[in-house]
């Protein structure tokens, strides 16, 4: 995409800040107050919303969630410049039908013979679930002038839902499936400023891996109902207080309503490092005895550890095991320490590389959960099924 583009994505990350107001719900005066100093910034990105459609399948998800609160009227009604994101979104959903039983028969009829449908025998075994959720979706999910990629979309989720539910997904073979829709993230990621605060930046990076836009290509309520059809949004990883918090926040809790993505994301984040953290902490005193983290860290990390708890302690905090004081980057270097691999890890991940493709699916909806943005239904998909695939490798639940 093009540079000019690019600069009005980090316009649209700019009025973003803006919007964070929305958490402390202070009223629709500091509504004013805030937006007023971006005017500028509401109508360039207006045009481009309205002229890009990329763009506005990234920002679906956060503007939908801004339009549930009632935040984005209450916007709308106090600075002109915002008026137009509302018909904006309201174009986008009008470009999607909910098709009758008739057309479901023909589209299913044309994907049966589709080479992406010959092609992948996992979708083939899984046809009849494929028919069974486009007839219980409810809300309108077919692009009118671009049904193929709709109900590859719709298709995808399904096999992606069950694949996670049914198959150890860190099996080599089924890893390699799921880079066909996902992309192949295998390689070590250097995350940039832009490609982490920049919804733009981040989303052509995805698509460069391989990801599949034909999979988050659907107004906010049919991307809900479609990824819990498909089962990804079940089995929510359990609770486990031993273990700490692991995901900060910059601020003492998000709104409850045009933040309910994110709080999701931040509240399965939290359960899935809990439970990951206790299956660490357990297998490596299983093999190495309770000193293990003196032992068998990477160079630096016992001490890095040991800093953190020390600061617990001087602040009169209740001190947890080591492994509490883990950050989300230390995960993979414990699990791929080449020791601790071939004695512990190697048997639940197969390959080093499915475990670093699964932590860096999940590294950009972190950091957005960590500073209180609003997340895309890229990330959020990602969230999903990354956790599903880390929570059965290691016996979640």
């Amino acid at each position: 995409m093009s540079k000019r583009i690019t600069d009005i994505a980090n316009d649209l990350n700019t009025a973003q800040k803006a919007l964070k107001v929305l958490e402390a719900h202070s009223g629709l005066g500091k509504f004013s107050r805030i937006m007023d100093g971006h005017s500028a910034t509401a109508r360039i990105l207006t045009k481009e919303v309205e002229r890009h459609k990329s763009m506005m399948r990234l920002m679906e998800g956060p503007l939908a969630s801004l339009e549930r609160s009632g935040a984005l009227s209450a916007m709308a009604k106090i600075n002109r410049d915002m008026a137009p994101l509302k018909g904006a979104m309201a174009a986008f959903e009008a470009q999607f039908k909910l098709p009758d039983v008739t057309e479901q028969i023909r589209l299913l009829s044309s994907y049966q013979n589709s080479g992406v449908f010959r092609r992948l025998a996992e979708q083939q075994k899984q046809f009849a679930s494929i028919q069974q959720t486009m007839q219980e979706m409810k809300t309108p999910w077919l692009e009118i002038s671009n049904a193929v990629h709709s109900v590859n979309g719709l298709a995808q989720l399904q096999v992606i839902g069950q694949t996670v539910a049914r198959f150890k997904s860190f099996d080599v073979n089924i890893a390699a499936g799921l880079r066909v829709e996902l992309g192949d993230w295998r390689d070590p990621i250097t995350w940039s400023d832009e490609s982490l605060t920049d919804y733009e930046e981040r989303a052509e990076h995805y698509e460069e891996l391989g990801f599949n836009p034909d999979l988050t290509n659907f107004p906010a309520e049919a991307f809900e109902e479609a990824i819990d059809l498909a089962g990804l949004t079940t089995d929510r990883p359990q609770l486990i207080d031993l273990y700490g918090n692991p995901v900060s926040t910059d601020s003492d809790q998000y709104g409850e309503d045009e933040f309910a993505r994110t709080n999701r994301a931040h509240d399965w984040l939290t359960r899935m490092e809990m439970n990951l953290r206790r299956f660490i902490h357990r297998a490596m005193t299983a093999q190495y005895g309770d000193d293990w983290p003196d032992r068998r860290l990477p160079n630096g990390l016992a001490d890095k550890w040991k800093e953190k708890q020390e600061k617990a302690r001087n602040n009169r905090r209740e001190i947890q095991p080591l492994i509490a004081y883990a950050d989300f980057t230390d995960y993979e270097l414990i699990i791929c320490k080449r020791d601790n691999w071939g004695d512990v890890f190697s048997t639940i991940f197969h390959r080093p590389e499915n475990v670093r493709e699964s932590f860096q699916r999940l590294y950009p909806v972190r950091v957005d959960t960590m500073h209180s943005r609003l997340i895309t239904q890229d990330d959020e998909l990602f969230l999903f099924v990354e956790i599903k695939r880390l929570m059965n490798a290691i016996g979640g639940n």
